[in-house]
């Protein structure tokens, strides 16, 4: 389905979706500086050429880094990166977050490394390395992307389900979340006078740009499919290995909150997308690993097509 073309082709489609972004300049609402500490992603002065090669490199390591976390905990039962093959094309066929440098690749590729971390957690005696290590990872986040407060509900829940928090490790957590702010504090790297609090501003409040609107609809379309997938992909997984349903449930679970949070945060909503993505990347590769479908391989480059084509939607918007 794959190999060794295949993959090839994706990669370099999205790579041209991102060029064809940054060359048609897609405008992004920023009214609010996203961080509590620092300035957000978004606002680090790169100049265009240098933002978008990030953007584009942040992405890609993204991809790759998803592909060796389903290959340690064999999230999905194939070794081909079918994972990786449907994140990419969800994330650069949205020209406004393939087209320039934003938080996505940023929040996204933390996040990832959340997961690794809280898989690996499953059932063990100690867990507390693993706990303070999330935590710090959500308390750095948030000093330049305020994203990372609902992603940290998420991650709480989430040790829950891996059965990893207990009280030692909640201490842990609670450590890594102040340890941070204590040392930038400290150091005098953070003036705790300047400290922000977010200001979101929901899907409710109107007088929403036409970009923005475009992406919380394709946004939630695919988290509806998503719900729709994990509910038939979890008729499969309820029956099969206990510490794979639980790491996909994670996924599910900071997904969800991602999805909810575009909605309630809606000018920063980039900074959710590349969570969701993974969501619906897992649970459509999963609809091919578990299932046998008849003409698999038409249905995924058919599928391929129709997120390829999201693309047109903003060049005709823009």
């Amino acid at each position: 389905m794959l190999y060794p073309a295949g993959m090839a082709g994706i990669i370099i489609l999205c790579v041209l979706l991102a060029l064809l972004g940054a060359l048609r300049a897609f405008p992004t609402p920023q009214p609010l500086d996203f961080g509590i500490a620092i300035d957000s992603p978004n606002l680090w002065n790169f100049t265009p050429l240098w933002g978008e090669i990030l953007n584009v490199a942040g992405l890609g390591l993204c991809a790759i880094v998803l592909f060796f976390i389903n290959k340690n905990f064999s999230l999905i039962k194939t070794g081909q990166p079918l994972g990786a093959s449907f994140f990419l094309p969800l994330c650069f066929s949205n020209l406004i977050v393939g087209g320039h440098w934003s938080a996505t690749p940023v929040v996204t590729l933390i996040v990832l490394l959340i997961y690794a971390c809280l898989f690996n957690s499953y059932k063990t005696r100690n867990a507390t390395r693993s706990m303070f290590f999330v935590a710090t990872c959500l308390s750095v986040g948030s000093m330049f992307e305020y994203s990372f407060i609902p992603i940290g509900l998420a991650a709480f829940a989430a040790s829950f389900l891996m059965e990893a928090m207990r009280p030692k490790e909640f201490l842990a957590m609670g450590l890594g979340l102040i340890a941070p702010y204590w040392v930038a504090i400290g150091f005098g790297l953070v003036n705790p006078l300047e400290l922000r609090l977010p200001h979101p501003v929901t899907i409710f409040a109107g007088n929403l740009t036409p970009e923005i609107f475009l992406t919380l609809t394709v946004a939630g379309i695919m988290a509806l499919c998503a719900v729709i997938l994990s509910l038939y992909n979890g008729l499969i997984l309820y029956a099969g290995n206990t510490r794979v349903r639980r790491s996909l449930l994670v996924m599910n679970t900071f997904g969800v909150i991602s999805a909810i949070c575009m909605l309630l945060d809606v000018y920063n909503a980039h900074a959710y997308l590349g969570v969701c993505n993974i969501w619906v990347a897992m649970q459509l590769a999963n609809l091919f690993a578990l299932r046998d479908l008849r003409r698999g391989g038409l249905l995924f480059w058919l599928l391929q097509l129709v997120i390829f084509s999201l693309s047109m939607i903003y060049m005709l918007a823009a």
